[in-house]
C-alpha cells in the first residue's frame, strides 16, 4: 500500500505504509514500477486536477475513482442527492 500526500500533516506517514510526498501544484509523479490496483483521488475539485492525477498514474493504474461532492452540484437551494443536477464550469481549468 502506498499513500501520496503533500506532507503538510504526518509527513512521516503511516506505519507499514509507503508514503510519497508531492503536490499537484508542483511535483506530481508516481514511481514507475509495477501497477497500481487503484488510485483514489479525493480532491478532484476541477477537471484539470483529475487529468493531472490520471496522467501521473498513467497506464500503471487499473482504477481511478474520483471523489467530489460539494463541487459537483449546481445549487444548494435544496438538499442534493444522486439525481440532482450537476454544476457546469465556465472554465474547467480554474474551476470558475
Amino acid at each position: 500500500m502506498t499513500h501520496f500526500n503533500r506532507g503538510k500533516r504526518a509527513a512521516e506517514g503511516v506505519a507499514g505504509v509507503e508514503t510519497l510526498i508531492g503536490d499537484r501544484k508542483g511535483q506530481l509523479r508516481f514511481p514507475q514500477r509495477g501497477t497500481w490496483d487503484v488510485v483514489v483521488d479525493d480532491t478532484g475539485y476541477i477537471p484539470k486536477f483529475v487529468k493531472m492525477v490520471r496522467g501521473a498514474a498513467g497506464a500503471q493504474r487499473r482504477l481511478l475513482p474520483v471523489i467530489s461532492s460539494i463541487s459537483a452540484y449546481a445549487s444548494f437551494a435544496q438538499p442534493n442527492d444522486e439525481h440532482s443536477p450537476t454544476g457546469k464550469l465556465s472554465n474547467p481549468d480554474t474551476g470558475r
